[in-house]
């Protein structure tokens, strides 16, 4: 059973379909594991959806006073901090709806989540967020353009800068891109919905709610998928220059994974990149990869305080390929061991291949990747 964290979070989203359906699952698998003892959604997710319509948000039992959330942020419930911000406009009602549950302690842990898609504001509701009540703030799960790019990171690295989550006609109404249905049909290369369908990941769309949609979000948050779609945003940030305090100016970019994996307890995990050819500082090692003449080198240097041993347990190193990791054995083969200061060249042999082999390094529960493919 993963560590339990804090008793309560409230996660407010901008879309009224695809996300709260989403994480709607992630909710039940981790209450069911016991990372969160309650999750609360906004707006309310289909499957947890009675016959009335929701008009605030559902209380939680406890000894300690609540105010009562509003889905809508309206000016008589403004404080004078969020007075200065204009927070009747998209996205700074979301923040503002998140900054509510973080009155009066009612939340332990409040998120917005919603992405650019041509709202103006981000700024603002990038700025309202760092403004704390009682120490905390509101978190951001950010999405450029759209909140299917992250799902789409489930299947494949893609650096393509969507402009639409879904093309739609004149009239309004979506064009299915990616289905050939239409003489406007971008086939994925303007919305992030069109290349899921181009690729046959997905059928339908993610702007209705149905047993084979609820099927295949259930499969995004199966292990192997989800890991996969952590290591993908990890390599999208790393590949994409970005202000980390200004995701907005940013397209694609997206750190959805980082709310995913507070839910579900494993934020203590981190995975991050590397590009081939450049030296990564990495917790207390610098590693620098090379390939020359179909070999692949690495260089590791100690800048800790301990000795560190090479040995496929203290820092292992594996390739993915078709979805399986490999276990790679460098030569020197036996136990190295890495003095303080020290540097230690391991070699790769016998792949003329490397170009096509994502590589990574595990040591605890942190993960590097490099991508030797050249651009």
């Amino acid at each position: 059973m993963a560590k339990k964290l804090r008793r309560n979070l409230l996660l407010v989203c901008e879309g009224s379909v695809t996300e709260p359906d989403y994480f709607a699952l992630l909710k039940q698998k981790s209450l069911e594991i016991g990372v969160w003892d309650a999750i609360t959604i906004e707006p309310k997710p289909r499957s947890e959806q009675d016959d009335e319509p929701v008009k605030a948000f559902p209380a939680h039992k406890s000894p300690r006073p609540r105010r009562q959330l509003k889905a809508v942020p309206v000016e008589e419930d403004a404080d004078e901090t969020e007075r200065r911000f204009n927070h009747r406009q998209t996205p700074v009602n979301f923040v503002k709806a998140a900054r509510n549950g973080l009155k009066d302690n009612v939340f332990e842990e409040v998120w917005a989540v919603f992405d650019r898609d041509g709202h103006p504001g981000h700024e603002e509701a990038f700025q309202l967020a760092e403004e704390r009540i009682e120490g905390k703030k509101v978190n951001i799960a950010f999405s450029s353009i759209a909140f299917e790019h992250w799902i789409l990171l489930h299947f494949e690295r893609n650096l393509t800068a969507f402009v639409k989550s879904e093309c739609k006609s004149e009239n309004g109404r979506y064009l299915n891109c990616g289905s050939d249905q239409h003489d406007g049909d971008c086939r994925g290369e303007r919305c992030v919905a069109g290349r899921l369908r181009m690729n046959g990941y997905l059928e339908g769309s993610t702007k209705h709610f149905d047993e084979s949609n609820r099927a295949f979000f259930k499969n995004l948050i199966e292990p192997t998928m989800f890991q996969t779609a952590c290591t993908n945003a990890a390599w999208l940030r790393n590949k994409v220059s970005h202000d980390p305090s200004k995701p907005f100016l940013t397209n694609p970019f997206t750190n959805v994974d980082d709310i995913c994996r507070r839910l579900l307890g494993t934020d203590h995990e981190t995975v991050e990149w590397a590009n081939l050819g450049e030296p990564k500082i990495w917790r207390t090692l610098v590693l620098l990869l090379e390939i020359e003449n179909d070999v692949l080198k690495c260089s590791i240097s100690n800048e800790g305080r301990h000795s560190r041993l090479f040995n496929g347990t203290d820092i292992s190193a594996f390739m993915l390929q078709n979805g399986e990791q490999i276990v790679l054995t460098p030569t020197p083969e036996s136990s190295v061991l890495i003095s303080v200061g020290e540097t230690k060249t391991f070699h790769f042999t016998g792949r003329p291949d490397w170009q096509s082999i994502l590589l990574g390094f595990q040591t605890g529960s942190h993960y590097l990747f490099i991508d030797p493919a050249v651009e």
